[in-house]
């Protein structure tokens, strides 16, 4: 696996999994935006899989008991509404 960058959805599970509160905060705010749904679109990601990688983020945001960024592409608080930790 590419911790620098994942190559697969298994591998952002693995990344996000082990992120820290600040790592995760950093990643997070960076990949809220259209350029990185842009990026994963281009490597040929399908939007369910954009998607999940969010939702991966918005689980570890919860795990963490985090507020997440508020500020950006995707609104983490309602990936937060109903996710299960």
């Amino acid at each position: 696996m590419s911790v620098a960058h994942p190559r697969s959805l298994e591998e952002w599970q693995a990344h996000v999994a082990q992120l820290s509160s600040e790592e995760l905060w950093d990643k997070a705010a960076a990949a809220n935006t259209v350029k990185f749904v842009e990026s994963l679109q281009t490597e040929g990601y399908p939007a369910e899989d954009i998607e999940e990688i969010f939702l991966l983020m918005a689980r570890r945001f919860k795990e963490l008991e985090m507020v997440p960024p508020l500020e950006g592409y995707i609104d983490f608080r309602d990936l937060l509404d109903g996710v299960e930790a």
